[in-house]
Parts: structure tokens; C-alpha cells; sequence
């Protein structure tokens, strides 16, 4: 998957995905039963739908736990240090998105100083939120093997419509009008 700002080849994708998915395997048992319910339409043991669950709000210190790992993140030749306006701005844009963005999303620092923020739901499903400076940002979301894309020039109006619809279109629990 190319883009303007910064490139990430298929390859690369499917290598993060597969160190994401080694990482944990109780989380990875946890998705596969998640997915079973939604691909089959079964209920949870209350007898809910669980495609219209109210939202988990993630704890803040998960949030905190997050950006902590990323501070301390070693920086590899090819990274410019990420400042601490990049940090403070990822960091409100992903409190904001708290009831959208799940607990087993990757947050890691990229080159030239920006930070992605990572949900992968299934294999034609995911989000892209790099956060970059100058309170610059990008975001990619696919659905179905369909993506799209939005750049912002002032992340300042962030979260939108088009993060929030798209992180609840790649679990499955909304239709993602931005793909018309």
C-alpha cells in the first residue's frame, strides 16, 4: 500500500501483522471468537447481538501505556527524533477517538519524526492514523479491500467523521459511506 508521505509495501503490512498477531495469543484467541460472532451472527452469552454493544471506553492508562512504549522506543539511523508536539498531538487525537479506537491498536513512531497509530480488524479491513509535524496528519482506512484516504493540512479538526466511521466500519458495526 503506497502513499504520498510515506510507503509501506504489502510485505512490510503483512510482517507487522504477523508480529502484532504473535505478540499475544490470548488476544489472538479473544479476535478469532470476536470475528466468529460477527461472521455468524451468534449471540453473547446475555443473548445480545454483540455488532451493537455500547462502546468500551479504554482505561486512560492504556492510553498512556502506549505512548510510554513509544517514548521509549529506540530510534533506529533512519528516524528523525519525534518531538514532543507530535507526541501531544497523536496522544489528544487518540484520547478523542476513545470508544472508537480498540485496545489492540499499534501505536509506533515512523521516519521523519510521525506516528502511526495502527487497527488491523480483518484481512480487507483496516485504519492508518499518521500523525505528522506541523500538526499535519493522514489517514487510511480500507473496508472490503476498498480504501480510502484523507489528508489533513491542520489536525486540529481531528477526530472526524471519516476516522470515527471508519474505525466503526472496520469492526464491522457500521456501513462506511466515505467508499461511495
Amino acid at each position: 500500500m503506497a502513499t504520498q508521505g510515506f510507503e509501506l509495501t504489502d510485505q512490510q503490512a503483512n510482517a507487522r501483522r504477523q508480529a502484532k498477531r504473535r505478540q499475544s495469543h490470548a488476544e489472538y484467541e479473544r479476535m478469532l471468537t470476536a470475528i466468529d460472532f460477527l461472521s455468524l451472527g451468534l449471540r453473547d452469552s446475555r443473548g445480545r447481538d454483540p455488532r451493537n454493544r455500547e462502546r468500551s471506553f479504554l482505561d486512560d492508562s492504556v492510553i498512556d501505556g502506549w505512548f510510554v512504549a513509544l517514548e521509549q522506543e529506540p530510534a533506529t539511523p533512519d528516524q528523525s527524533a519525534t518531538s514532543g508536539d507530535v507526541v501531544d498531538e497523536c496522544k489528544r487525537i487518540v484520547r478523542n477517538l476513545n470508544g472508537w479506537l480498540p485496545a489492540d491498536a499499534d501505536v509506533y513512531s515512523m521516519d521523519e519524526g510521525k506516528i502511526a497509530v495502527e487497527v488491523f480488524a480483518e484481512a480487507d479491513n483496516g485504519f492508518l492514523l499518521v500523525c505528522e509535524p506541523h500538526r499535519q496528519a493522514v489517514c487510511i482506512v480500507a473496508v472490503r479491500g476498498i480504501s480510502r484516504r484523507a489528508r489533513y493540512e491542520d489536525s486540529a479538526v481531528l477526530p472526524d467523521g471519516f476516522l470515527k466511521e471508519g474505525l466503526d466500519a472496520i469492526r464491522g458495526q457500521a456501513e462506511f459511506s466515505y467508499l461511495v
